[in-house]
């Protein structure tokens, strides 16, 4: 289980917000699909995937759970070569060429296909101008869009939905407590850590909602470690009264800050080597009376890896070139004088 990358980022990929007492969220199975798509014709960059826990398959689709893909490249500059082809083409993406040099326009596109693919719940990775900026330097952009809704199969009573106090590290808040008494599941091997499990069966019948609030002497950290390890192998059940907060979380994550390692060196499946990759997601989740509705926007964007300015102060090399690119001239400048 240790070796399963979903399990096994946790720790990472929540560590600001339970360092800052926040709330947040994070879908590392949309990033996942990302990773996926950069290591076509990557080999590797697939041998790091492997290594890590990742698998290179996509995990099967289904109605609750809609995943859309998409490939962008910078006009008449980028050429995939067949094997990426073949392989977007496998995940029913056909690449589309934009503009990344005027800027605006690509930016438009890409929050349409955001807002679209989470349907309205993420409007935009950046605002449009910001966003602008940074694709004027771009040369392939890849977007996962996730969204993901589910109905309890046991809806909450509104009629029993009340106000109580929520102990958060900030001091006490007030929450919206929805109320159910029926059998739930509970997850084993966690009683050691945890005061309370959960684990509340969706209407679809292939997912599972879970919560995990540790004991007071135990951190978030020691529960995600464990997690980390172990993941979740078995279950059991127990009938109790449940007071489950409704709320909302959001998050913003640098993937690239947070998994160097897993930031391909080059997109050699792009036809053009030397590029830096940054890896942003956007994510969302809200639970109520009815249901759960969770959105991931992740978006991984390839630039040319040329400095914004360069300054020769030092020894440098000068070639002078005819127009087989053979050397006509070649000097060595060790003090520039005149």
């Amino acid at each position: 289980m240790a070796h399963n990358f979903l399990w096994k980022a946790l720790p990472t990929a929540l560590k600001s917000v339970v360092d800052n007492g926040e709330n947040g969220v994070v879908s590392l199975y949309s990033y996942t699909t990302i990773l996926r798509m950069m290591a076509l014709d990557n080999p590797d960059f697939s041998e790091t995937l492997v290594r890590e826990g990742i698998s290179l398959t996509e995990p099967p689709a289904h109605e609750q759970l809609l995943s859309v893909n998409s490939c962008w490249l910078q006009q008449g500059e980028v050429v995939p070569t067949a094997a990426t082809l073949a392989g977007l083409k496998a995940l029913d993406v056909e690449p589309v060429e934009v503009d990344f040099r005027e800027g605006t326009a690509a930016a438009r596109a890409i929050n349409a296909a955001i807002e679209e693919g989470t349907q309205g719940r993420i409007p935009e990775m950046k605002p449009e101008e910001a966003l602008a900026g940074e694709l004027r330097e771009a040369i392939a952009l890849y977007l996962n869009t996730l969204c993901y809704t589910g109905a309890w199969e046991t809806p909450f009573d509104p009629r029993k939905t009340s106000r109580k106090n929520f102990y958060a590290p900030q001091g006490t808040v007030t929450a919206e407590f929805m109320v159910s008494d029926e059998l739930f599941n509970t997850v084993n091997g966690y009683d050691d850590l945890c005061a309370a499990t959960l684990g509340n069966c969706m209407q679809d019948g292939e997912t599972l909602f879970c919560a995990m609030m540790p004991h007071e002497h135990v951190s978030m950290s020691q529960l995600l470690n464990r997690l980390s390890e172990k993941g979740i192998s078995s279950w059991g059940s127990a009938k109790f009264e449940l007071h489950l907060p409704k709320f909302i979380a959001t998050g913003e994550t640098n993937l690239s800050v947070l998994f160097p390692e897993l930031v391909p060196a080059s997109m050699p499946g792009l036809g053009r080597g030397h590029t830096q990759v940054d890896i942003m997601q956007k994510a969302n989740l809200k639970i109520d009376e009815n249901g759960v509705e969770a959105t991931a926007a992740t978006m991984a964007m390839a630039t040319l890896s040329i400095p914004r300015r360069v300054v020769f102060n030092r020894p440098f090399l000068v070639l002078i070139l005819n127009a087989q690119d053979d050397p006509i001239f070649a000097a060595v400048v060790n003090k520039p004088v005149g």
